[in-house]
């Protein structure tokens, strides 16, 4: 089982440098906004959308306000690559506001459950969570050294992720 992880994460892993340094700031925001699109189709999953056209429309939803979003931002006009700061800012702004929100949340849990429990609830979640994501990877691609600083955050949570499965293995005591 290790051996099929670690082959498919150096797969994974050359297919990812190729894409973040090997792709201009416009292609690799369409990659970037492909994969999110499959990520939003895992999230109307979890947020009860198990028909599939429904998942589909949710991807879609999320694809279009991708585009929304850049257009908004004028993140890929022609005089300047990057996009209006203080729009992006702004928009990052409220994502973060939306974490810090997220995190009282979580915090009132189990009673706080009551207002997670509608599918669209959830689904908004979803656009608050994955269409920020995709605006700040796009913008730090086209900052200098932006390459390496997304490399440097992917470290970090792999390192994290790796971290945890194996003191999982060694210390968890349930499968």
């Amino acid at each position: 089982m290790l051996k099929q992880r670690v082959i498919t994460a150096v797969i994974l892993a050359l297919f990812f440098l190729g894409i973040l340094f090997g792709l201009p700031m416009a292609g690799f925001a369409v990659v970037l906004a492909i994969i999110v699109m499959v990520a939003a189709w895992e999230w109307a999953d979890l947020a009860g959308l198990q028909a599939p056209w429904k998942r589909y429309a949710y991807a879609i939803f999320i694809g279009c306000c991708i585009a929304v979003v850049a257009a908004y931002s004028h993140l890929f006009e022609a005089s300047w690559s990057g996009g209006d700061v203080s729009v992006i800012r702004d928009i990052l702004l409220v994502a973060a506001l939306w974490w810090a929100i997220s995190l009282l949340w979580v915090q009132g849990y189990p009673s706080s459950a009551l207002l997670w429990d509608r599918f669209w609830i959830k689904a908004a979640v979803g656009v608050l969570v994955l269409v920020p994501a995709w605006l700040s990877l796009v913008f730090l691609h086209g900052r200098e050294n932006g390459q390496w600083l997304i490399l440097l955050v992917i470290l970090l949570v792999a390192c994290a992720d790796i971290g945890a499965y194996f003191s999982g293995k060694a210390f968890g005591k349930h499968k």
